[in-house]
């Protein structure tokens, strides 16, 4: 009985190696995507505030036909045109992106995401990242500030302009837990929440300022309310 001893167990690693190399190759069918772009991302490196456009080339991979169910945008900023509710296999379009950074500086990234039913009928969706510096006149410090929920605060914000022409017009917030007061040189702001008045979760909300210049007439400050971080 020992000589097939050595058979035996050549032949079960055999199987063995067979079984997993099937489902190491199974793995890599699933894996395979079945919407792609001919980029995850795009880059528009430093610009002037202004309109952005850039054209992502979607392809479907597979057999058949896809469905499109939609599109969903990280920012309202970003406009997405995709021209057809179809896509044929092996066949591609062309989606262009058309980007609305007036008011913007800094780093700025935005995405959306293309919503489409995938083979087995569920929904899948294919993500494209546009990332931008935008090198503006016009700049704000800081660029953002962020307030804690359950406690009255003020924090202060300073315009600064490349340009010494360049004026304030108007500042507003939508949200009734913050008053913006003005400061005697006119770029200096100080904002106070009252979180009485918050009644909402985390979340948001912009503060919109109006300047002089051309290209940066409006302009979105955005202000974070957040819960209390406990500390570790």
């Amino acid at each position: 009985m020992r000589r097939y001893v050595p058979i035996i167990l050549i032949v079960g690693s055999l199987g063995a190696s067979i079984c997993f190399s099937y489902l190491a190759l199974s793995a890599g069918r699933l894996a395979v995507r079945e919407l792609v772009a001919d980029s995850a991302e795009h880059d528009f490196g430093t610009v002037k505030p202004g309109t952005l456009t850039h054209t992502f080339k979607v392809t479907n991979r597979t057999k058949r036909e896809i469905e499109f169910l939609g599109i969903t945008k990280s920012c309202g900023c970003t406009d997405v045109t995709l021209p057809k509710k179809t896509l044929g296999r092996n066949e591609s379009v062309a989606v262009t992106c058309v980007v609305d950074a007036r008011g913007r500086r800094g780093k700025f990234v935005s995405f959306f995401r293309i919503i489409y039913k995938a083979q087995q009928g569920e929904e899948q969706a294919l993500t494209c990242v546009l990332r931008a510096k935008v090198d503006a006149v016009v700049s704000i410090e800081p660029a953002d500030m962020e307030f804690t929920m359950g406690r009255s605060q003020t924090q202060r914000f300073r315009v600064i302009s490349a340009e010494p022409s360049v004026k304030v017009k108007e500042i507003a917030c939508e949200h009734r837990a913050f008053k913006v007061r003005r400061g005697e040189d006119g770029f200096t702001f100080d904002v106070a929440f009252d979180s009485s008045q918050w009644q909402d979760n985390e979340g948001s909300v912009p503060l919109h300022l109006e300047t002089t210049w051309k290209t940066e007439k409006l302009i979105s400050v955005p202000v974070y309310v957040l819960r209390k971080r406990e500390k570790r």
